[in-house]
């Protein structure tokens, strides 16, 4: 049985999302028109205008695709067209949520700055942020209970 557990998502993270999106819009669509600029080849606008599109189904796909997955003994993290699959039983700990804003050296599937890391095989880790993160592991640990919550 698969239960999907969704990403939970900060405002300030929409929000860059948002700035992200509007810098390129404005670049795409304002450039071309400024005073004392050459006419921009219409190659040049319309390799532009495929960059501008990509990064914004990224960042679309991003948001509104990023969830976790069990699925009977893995767990799917998805993040947009980005995944990782990890055996449950391969899952040694879970941390209880915290705030990890810079210095961050794990992989991360979350789109909150309050995000919790999986430790799993000897040295792997991954960051995610479930909006229900209680719910979360009491999943994982019906499969594996020999997981930590530290």
């Amino acid at each position: 049985m698969k239960q999907r557990f969704y990403s939970k998502k900060d405002p300030g993270m929409g929000f860059f999302f948002v700035i992200l999106i509007l810098f390129l819009l404005i670049a795409f669509f304002g450039l071309p028109y400024l005073p004392h600029t050459k006419p921009t080849p219409i190659i040049g606008q319309s390799i532009f205008g495929i960059i501008t599109m990509a990064t914004f189904l990224l960042m679309a796909s991003l948001w509104y695709g990023t969830y976790y997955e069990i699925d009977n003994d893995t767990l799917i993290c998805r993040s947009g067209p980005f995944f990782r699959k990890i055996p449950i039983s391969a899952i040694r700990s879970v941390s209880k949520p915290k705030k990890i804003f810079l210095n961050q050296s794990y992989m991360s599937f979350g789109l909150s700055f309050t995000k919790s890391i999986i430790s799993y095989n000897a040295y792997d880790d991954i960051s995610i942020s479930p909006g229900d993160f209680d719910a979360f592991v009491a999943a994982l640990k019906l499969r594996n209970p020999e997981i930590e919550v530290v």
